[in-house]
């Protein structure tokens, strides 16, 4: 990770903190673990990702710093749908590698960061450069990073930027949506996710000129194949129709929540309890003060808001039938005493039946 990071010159030299200029403002680095995917399927690699604790937002002041648009889960459909309907047409995902990192920040915005674990240790001894020991040291931050308010909104508008260079139009109803037309009456759709692009290509050769093009400016990994995993959801294609359903994603929730058990537990045929005394119990719930949203957080595996926002992603993609539960917890972020019990409930009607049939687009 040092060494990436080093490559792409994200980062200054530290420098001493008693020669921090003025007022300025410093923000805390974090080393976060996480399991990637590799081109092996089923098979992860663990990595560290340093992150910049700077996410502090104001409603309605920080909003322009901070949106980069992401396409409507409907339009993934749409697109499947097109690409169904020309089968000789090249489903294809491509991943930007260190995205945030490709973009620059202008020399009156770069921020300086503390500097993580490890790292002083790792110039010593990759570098050979020494430090005082007593002293604290900073950087000054070059690029965008995750953890900056606006690492999302500079990275879109360099994407945007490209994109546009490419001769691609971005959708007027959804800017997660860019096309471009051909004289042949085909059409190239790419689907945006931050990072994470689905693209429909009208052949092979469309394909290898787009990424001929993008590889100029960015490092990237593309996935092909008949199988393809995109945002937790996996897709099939045949001769006959394309399906996409979310049973893995499923599982790992329910693996994260129960455990490896899973076939163990005791499961519920509905998803919410629809009875009156519930709805008053929620309804009548205080709010939670800080200390007992950490209790529940711990006896749940998870804030409220982090179990909502997993089981959207079932919600929007693959299983309409937990929409409206979802929706009527969601009412009760503030007061999620009673509401915790509903996600429950919710986790073990997923357990019942986990492998929902697909979505099939003929």
């Amino acid at each position: 990770m040092f060494k990436k990071n080093k490559n792409k010159a994200v980062f200054s030299l530290p420098f001493p903190a008693s020669e921090l200029p003025p007022e300025s403002k410093v923000l805390r680095t974090l080393l976060v673990p996480e399991w990637k995917t590799t081109e092996i399927h089923g098979i992860f690699e663990p990595r560290i990702r340093e992150c910049i604790k700077g996410t502090p937002q104001e409603q309605y002041i920080d909003y322009d710093l901070s949106y980069s648009p992401t396409v409507d889960p409907t339009t993934i459909k749409l697109q499947l749908c097109y690409t169904a309907a020309h089968p000789q047409s090249v489903l294809v995902i491509i991943d930007f590698k260190n995205a945030f990192q490709n973009t620059i920040a202008p020399p009156g915005k770069r921020i300086y960061v503390t500097c993580p674990p490890t790292y002083l240790e790792w110039l010593r001894h990759e570098e050979g450069l020494t430090f005082d020991r007593d002293k604290k040291y900073l950087r000054v931050m070059f690029n965008s990073n995750q953890g900056t308010k606006d690492a999302g909104t500079l990275w879109y508008t360099l994407l945007k930027k490209i994109l546009l260079e490419y001769g691609m139009i971005r959708t007027t109803v959804d800017h997660g949506y860019f096309v471009k037309a051909y004289d042949d009456d085909t059409m190239f759709l790419l689907y945006l996710a931050t990072d994470d692009c689905l693209y429909t290509f009208p052949t092979t050769a469309h394909a290898n000129d787009f990424i001929a093009f993008v590889t100029q400016y960015f490092d990237i990994s593309i996935q092909k194949g008949s199988v393809l995993e995109f945002l937790g959801i996996r897709i099939i294609q045949t001769n006959h129709c394309i399906s996409m359903d979310q049973s893995a994603y499923c599982m790992d929730a329910l693996e994260k929540y129960f455990g490896k058990d899973i076939d163990k537990i005791c499961t519920v045929k509905a998803p919410m309890r629809y009875d009156n005394k519930y709805e008053q119990e929620i309804f009548d719930a205080p709010p939670l003060t800080p200390t007992e949203l950490k209790e529940f957080a711990i006896k749940y595996k998870g804030s409220y808001r982090y179990h909502t926002g997993t089981i959207g992603h079932l919600a929007c993609q693959t299983r309409w039938d937990i929409k409206f539960p979802l929706q009527k917890l969601t009412e009760h972020n503030s007061t999620p005493m009673s509401a915790f019990e509903g996600i429950d409930q919710l986790y073990r009607y997923l357990a019942y039946d986990p492998h929902r049939l697909p979505t099939y687009i003929i």
